[in-house]
Protein backbone atom coordinates (compact mmCIF):
# COMPACT_ATOMS: atom_id res chain seq x y z
CA UNK A 1 0.00 0.00 0.00
CA UNK A 2 2.72 2.69 0.83
CA UNK A 3 3.93 2.09 -2.97
CA UNK A 4 0.75 3.77 -4.20
CA UNK A 5 0.84 6.10 -1.74
CA UNK A 6 3.99 7.44 -2.77
CA UNK A 7 2.97 7.03 -6.59
CA UNK A 8 0.25 9.03 -5.91
CA UNK A 9 2.59 11.84 -3.92
CA UNK A 10 4.99 12.08 -7.04
CA UNK A 11 2.41 12.27 -9.11
CA UNK A 12 1.22 15.28 -7.29
CA UNK A 13 4.86 16.70 -7.43
CA UNK A 14 5.32 16.25 -11.12
CA UNK A 15 1.72 18.01 -11.77
CA UNK A 16 2.87 21.39 -9.85
CA UNK A 17 6.13 20.99 -11.30
CA UNK A 18 4.90 20.87 -14.51
CA UNK A 19 2.83 24.20 -13.83
CA UNK A 20 5.57 26.36 -12.71
CA UNK A 21 6.98 25.07 -15.45
CA UNK A 22 4.24 26.93 -17.64
CA UNK A 23 5.22 29.92 -15.71
CA UNK A 24 8.78 30.47 -16.12
CA UNK A 25 10.62 32.17 -19.15
CA UNK A 26 12.41 29.08 -20.27
CA UNK A 27 11.81 27.00 -22.98
CA UNK A 28 11.47 23.22 -22.80
CA UNK A 29 12.91 21.16 -24.97
CA UNK A 30 10.55 18.25 -26.31
CA UNK A 31 11.76 14.78 -26.89
CA UNK A 32 12.33 14.76 -30.86
CA UNK A 33 13.94 18.81 -30.54
CA UNK A 34 16.85 17.06 -28.57
CA UNK A 35 17.49 14.21 -30.23
CA UNK A 36 17.90 16.46 -33.60
CA UNK A 37 20.02 18.36 -31.84
CA UNK A 38 22.07 15.24 -30.16
CA UNK A 39 22.72 13.97 -33.76
CA UNK A 40 23.28 17.39 -35.49
CA UNK A 41 25.21 18.30 -32.79
CA UNK A 42 22.89 22.18 -33.15
CA UNK A 43 20.68 23.43 -29.99
CA UNK A 44 17.35 23.43 -31.45
CA UNK A 45 16.45 25.93 -28.74
CA UNK A 46 18.53 28.86 -30.89
CA UNK A 47 16.53 28.35 -33.97
CA UNK A 48 13.28 29.04 -32.84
Amino acid sequence: MTEIDNTEIFELLRILQDKNNKQSKTKKVKVNESLIGAITGKDPRQSS
